[in-house]
């Protein structure tokens, strides 16, 4: 579902560069390679939509490399947001969160040896981005019930609300009890901050 999710986000934002109805203004697009929203898109299609497309179909049906596609896509998207600034020269809190959500992808692969810790705070930090995103939809998905962005809507936020508990309980399972009550309230802090800002 979480590959899924992205990789309808990339395919709205490659169809959208190469329409024209994305357009980040003559400064930054002056800046993308021959100055073309249009390669941007097919770029975008190509590197970051396809092979999220089929991480979810494998991942779906139980193929036996998804793992290895996991830490693919993970990559690519991460180096598509290191290109992206490299060429643009601009910092938003959206690369940002791809770069968190590349970084998931990656861990979710197997292929990375992550503490028990980490694991569970690059959770948090992917559910939180992925919680506030579905948040931030909810005022336009109750004016278009029932609709495809109310289903992703609400898929991002349970999906959203799924990963921080669950890196939660991983990075704090260990931990004394003082540190787990502060573990708690920082995550509380840091997903309402999150929230409020990606929202």
């Amino acid at each position: 579902m979480f590959a899924a999710l992205n990789a309808v986000a990339a395919w709205g934002g490659a169809v959208g560069l190469i329409t024209g109805d994305i357009d980040f203004g003559d400064t930054l697009n002056g800046r993308l390679p021959f100055e073309s929203l249009v390669l941007a898109g097919f770029a975008l299609a190509a590197i970051v939509a396809i092979p999220l497309t089929v991480l979810a179909w494998w991942a779906w049906t139980g193929h036996a490399r998804t793992d290895e596609l996991s830490l693919l896509v993970g990559v690519a998207l991460i180096g598509w947001i290191v290109v992206q600034l490299i060429f643009l020269q601009a910092f938003s809190l959206f690369q940002a969160a791809y770069l968190c959500v590349g970084a998931g992808f990656v861990a979710a692969s197997h292929r990375v040896r992550l503490s028990t810790a980490t694991s569970g705070v690059l959770l948090v930090s992917v559910g939180t981005v992925l919680l506030a995103a579905g948040i931030g939809l909810i005022p336009q998905v109750l004016e278009n019930l029932p609709s495809i962005g109310a289903m992703l809507s609400i898929s991002a936020v349970l999906g959203g609300g799924a990963l921080v508990i669950l890196g939660a309980r991983s990075a704090l399972r260990k931990q004394p009890r003082g540190h787990q009550v502060a573990g708690v309230i920082g995550t509380v802090l840091a997903v309402a901050l999150g929230a409020w800002i990606v929202a």
